[in-house]
């Protein structure tokens, strides 16, 4: 299992919490770092081959719990541990987990830039939107700017 968490946490900004398998989570904080530079209140974790599923829905409970109300979860895939341990946390968790799977950098981006705008439920709603929009048949694309012969 691998943690990557802030040792300080700004009391008032929605945090960010990507789960994932393997380095991904990981490779996706860097990926945004790369492009915006640092930012507060954002961690990774992720689940290894040999790790066990609920010692990692406690390490990632952990840093939510460090995390101010509204904080966000970005996972992998819909169906994956990470994921089903999420849902078992939600089940037994007093306060609301907001969460989306499909996590791809555009959502990281995007919610790094918008949760200093919108906190909570309008966060998630607009980071589905972004999710989905993010996906596009370049394929297509390039055919409509671009004589291809």
């Amino acid at each position: 299992m691998v943690i990557n968490c802030p040792h300080e946490i700004v009391p008032d900004l929605a945090g960010i919490i990507v789960l994932s398998h393997g380095p991904l989570s990981g490779a996706l904080v860097e990926s945004a770092k790369l492009i915006i530079g640092d930012s507060p209140n954002i961690a990774s974790l992720s689940l290894d081959y040999e790790d066990d599923p609920c010692e990692f829905r406690e390490e990632f409970l952990k840093i939510y719990h460090r995390f101010p109300e509204g904080s966000l979860f970005l996972v992998d895939i819909n169906g994956g541990t990470p994921l089903n341990q999420l849902l078992f946390a939600i089940q037994q968790e007093k306060k609301e987990i907001l969460a989306l799977s499909g996590a791809n950098l555009s959502m990281l981006l995007e919610a790094i830039f918008a949760r200093n705008m919108v906190s909570g439920k309008e966060l998630l709603r607009q980071m589905e939107s972004i999710g989905k929009d993010a996906v596009i048949n370049v394929t297509e694309l390039a055919a409509r700017n671009f004589s291809v012969k």
